[in-house]
């Protein structure tokens, strides 16, 4: 059988030397037996879950049982598969597909976090010695400096921009699956403040003078720093969102807070034209600031009406081509 999984193979060889009786020479009754006896000798050694929760719901004619598995480190609102096993509705069980499902929860909660978060060191540890690698051949060297290139023209090289994402990445999965998200919040801006405070030092013992390009390649003390500061600052937004819950300018700041990814698109494009019209460092003091205003309330405006005019966008098209609108 060579395009079947040799693991698979295995399985399928022992099913044969034992040459059991199919299912299909049996009643119903008999190949439900047969499947509780055959598998209980791939759920020897099940692995530790680190909670498993019998279940049931409402069915048409009976309550349908379930199994929750959670591995360790799971919260409330984690992801979650639904497994349905095999036996075309007549045989096996939740007993027979036990070990599958042990495995698969376990397998589901590796510390993805934690993996994302020792790439994100490493790539912010080995990005000095990688920048400016090149092989000689043009096409080759286009993308790779995509990776770490160092001419003017290469902004956000992803040796070390990726590191934020990652990290991010692994904030969040943390806040999520956590009980208690808020308490989360709290600690990871305690260790993000201890975090920058260590970076700045870094910065102050090695790296005393911060030029243009270290903003495109960042060292790892510089790295760090911004980590440590963004995590202690969403711990201080967390506390004043808390704190200013009931006044009037919530309901802004939070339409921003939801609005953030638009806002930032829309946001770009007004000071790329801006800066094609006015040019580039042309204005004074006073001009900038109210720029900076007019520009802002452009983008909570604009930003603002982008769901109205999506709506009729795709009204527009589906009428253009003879589908109803409500359809």
């Amino acid at each position: 059988m060579p395009n079947v999984d040799p693991q698979m193979a295995e399985i399928l060889a022992l099913i044969a030397a034992l040459d059991l009786p199919p299912y299909e020479s049996m009643d119903a009754v008999a190949a439900r037996a047969a499947a509780e006896e055959r598998n209980v000798f791939w759920n020897e050694g099940n692995p530790d879950v680190a909670s498993v929760r019998d279940l049931t719901l409402p069915g048409p004619t009976a309550p349908l049982r379930l199994r929750l598995y959670e591995p360790a480190g799971v919260g409330p609102t984690s992801p979650g598969v639904l497994y349905i096993h095999g036996g075309g509705w007549v045989i096996c069980s939740l007993d027979t597909h036990d070990g599958v499902c042990r495995r698969l929860a376990n397998a589901s909660g590796l510390p993805l976090r934690f993996l994302a978060v020792g790439v994100a060191m490493a790539v912010g540890l080995v990005s000095p010695v990688v920048w400016g690698i090149a092989s000689g051949q043009p096409v080759v060297d286009l993308g790779l400096a995509l990776l770490w290139g160092t001419d003017w023209n290469v902004f956000f090289p992803l040796f070390p921009w990726i590191v934020y994402p990652l990290v991010g990445f692994a904030y969040g999965r943390v806040v999520v699956s956590s009980a208690v998200p808020r308490a989360v919040v709290r600690r990871a801006g305690v260790i993000g403040l201890g975090l920058g405070l260590a970076g700045i030092g870094l910065i102050a013992a090695f790296h005393p003078t911060i030029a243009v390009s270290d903003y495109w390649r960042q060292a790892p003390p510089i790295l760090l720093a911004i980590v440590g500061l963004v995590l202690a600052w969403l711990a201080v937004a967390d506390f004043v969102v808390g704190a200013i819950r009931a006044t009037p300018g919530f309901a802004v700041l939070s339409g921003w807070s939801r609005r953030v990814t638009s806002m930032y698109c829309v946001l770009w494009i007004l000071i790329g034209w801006g800066v094609a019209l006015v040019g580039h460092r042309r204005l004074e003091l006073p001009a900038v600031v109210l720029a900076i205003v007019a520009v802002l309330v452009v983008t909570d405006r604009v930003t603002l009406a982008l769901p109205t005019i999506a709506g009729a966008t795709r009204r527009a098209a589906r009428r253009s081509i003879g589908v109803p609108a409500e359809a």
